[in-house]
């Protein structure tokens, strides 16, 4: 009767220890399959890192090129809302990894500088923008402005965005940006309108306010897509030598959107260059979230 009793006793013993190994090995492979896992992930993001941060160089490299040769002969259909321009996209496959690359340009000067601009040229603004515009102490505002610097003042619409949606993404039944609307920079001291880019309205505004006609002579021109003729800005009404507002046939400072997707990671800065001559600096770079 004893030997049954024990032979049960070891089989059990032996079965515990059976379980006990079991348990043993499946914990240690999940923590292998864990820290494997782990690895490649922290692989994927070093090389996704790396990789984005060469393809932000080389989408600098390109803005710069873009700037220089083809940034001064932009003129844009005048019923055109903003001075946007498609600069650069394209799509490849790097190590079995999609990546999507988009450039969208803003002439600083097509838009409402958000220091030193005239009430007259202000008032082209939409209203929930004149407000905020009207309320905010620029004065105190950390130099240099910047987008970042703007963001949750405009809340009455709620479809209106800081950093203007990329070239590839926009459409035109939404409200324009911040950013697609006011100059955070200008590259001059004073406040300054590019009549082959800005929106007519801005133009006819900035005309008024500086008493120069030859409104129909740049509609044409922008329709035509030839650049504005400056000689045809004429002088109208009582000629003030100190005006407000200057005009310039190209512009030296632009914003552009850089926009870098790779797989499913997406990443997006809005860059200012700044112009002296043929060169062209990086005055401001700002992470776009959201």
């Amino acid at each position: 009767m004893r030997a049954p009793r024990t032979s049960h006793h070891r089989a059990g013993a032996a079965l515990l220890i059976v379980l006990a190994a079991l348990v043993l090995t499946t914990s240690v492979l999940s923590t292998l399959v864990s820290t494997a896992h782990q690895s490649h992930a922290a692989s994927n993001d070093a090389i996704d890192a790396a990789l984005s941060s060469d393809l932000l160089r080389q989408a600098d490299a390109m803005s710069v090129e873009w700037l220089t040769n083809s940034s001064a002969s932009v003129v844009l259909p005048p019923e055109s809302p903003s001075p946007r321009v498609h600069v650069e996209g394209f799509e490849l496959v790097l190590a079995d990894t999609p990546v999507r690359l988009t450039l969208t340009a803003f002439d600083q000067h097509g838009l409402v500088s958000l220091a030193g601009a005239p009430s007259a040229v202000r008032s082209t603004l939409p209203a929930d923008i004149q407000g905020v515009l009207s309320s905010m102490a620029i004065g105190a505002l950390p130099e240099p402005f910047g987008l970042d610097q703007v963001p949750n003042l405009v809340r009455t619409d709620a479809q209106r965005l800081t950093y203007p949606n990329p070239a590839s993404q926009s459409s035109s039944g939404e409200s324009l940006a911040i950013g697609e609307l006011i100059a955070t920079h200008s590259g001059t001291s004073r406040a300054t309108i590019n009549p082959n880019t800005a929106p007519i309205p801005l133009v006819a505004a900035a005309l008024r306010e500086a008493s120069l006609g030859g409104l129909e002579s740049i509609i044409e021109a922008r329709s035509n897509g030839r650049p504005v003729p400056m000689g045809s800005l004429v002088v109208v009404g009582d000629h003030d030598e100190r005006r407000s507002i200057d005009f310039v046939s190209s512009s030296p400072c632009w914003a552009i959107r850089t926009d870098l997707v790779i797989g499913s990671h997406q990443q997006s800065w809005w860059t200012i260059w700044e112009g002296r001559g043929s060169r062209w600096t990086l005055a401001q770079r700002l992470r776009v979230s959201g």
